[in-house]
């Protein structure tokens, strides 16, 4: 239902205009400097991707994981950023998945030892097999995050999905720490945007001898398995 939400949004918000690749960013004498690191040993990440104000200005991180953003005009700044086997990162984040803080950067400021602590993903992987034990390809597998609600109700939201390949086997890396119900869904399932399938599909698949599952192997979506995910392989 999420991702349905979502899309009924956008198509009524109508088509977006690009921005024009032509315009030129205002300067000033300010400037932003500081480091990308993880978060685990402290170590630099070195050529990851910093940005400004979502994407207004993007530069990268040196070997060092070192960064800078010169000729800046004053103003507030959110500092994000992404890297190859971790979660995205901001200035002021709590915790991965939450929201940064804006910095103010005054007129001829040099703001310096700007930190960016980055965390590793989690990873979930296994194998899918069908009823005669044979490995199934092509079937796609849900990561569904448990989250609160405002009124204390246990909600799971999409966060990932991967597809098996010839194998049977899948990956899902690039997950926030918590708790995840895993779930699989037969090829047959096209066009599925919330997390339990309908009745109607439930029938006819039952049919055919495949119906969404969830792990460890269960079809009741009220009574899976919980998968924890901490930067570890689950299977």
């Amino acid at each position: 239902m999420i991702r349905a939400l979502a899309f009924l949004i956008l198509a009524a918000a109508g088509p977006q205009q690009a921005p024009s690749r032509d315009a030129v960013a205002p300067t000033g004498t300010a400037s932003i400097a500081g480091i990308v690191i993880a978060a685990a040993d402290k170590g630099p990440i070195g050529y990851a991707r910093v940005s400004l104000n979502n994407g207004d200005r993007v530069t990268y991180a040196n070997g060092q994981g070192e960064f800078l953003f010169p000729k800046l005009p004053a103003g507030p700044y959110s500092i994000s950023v992404q890297a190859n086997g971790y979660l995205p990162a901001a200035v002021g984040q709590t915790r991965p998945g939450r929201p940064g803080i804006a910095q103010i950067l005054a007129t001829g400021e040099e703001r310096k030892g700007v930190v960016l602590a980055m965390h590793q993903g989690g990873v979930v992987s296994g194998h899918v097999v069908g009823p005669d034990s044979r490995p199934l390809s092509g079937v796609t597998v849900w990561t569904l995050r448990k989250s609160w609600s405002q009124s204390g109700t246990a909600m799971f939201d999409t966060s990932g999905f991967g597809k098996t390949d010839d194998r049977g086997d899948y990956r899902i890396p690039g997950l926030i720490a918590g708790t995840y119900l895993i779930e699989v869904l037969p090829p047959s399932i096209l066009g599925r945007e919330d997390a339990q399938a309908s009745v109607e599909q439930t029938q006819r698949l039952a049919t055919e001898g495949m119906i969404p599952t969830f792990y460890p192997g269960t079809t009741d979506p009220a009574a899976p398995g919980i998968v924890p995910s901490n930067r570890r392989t689950c299977r």
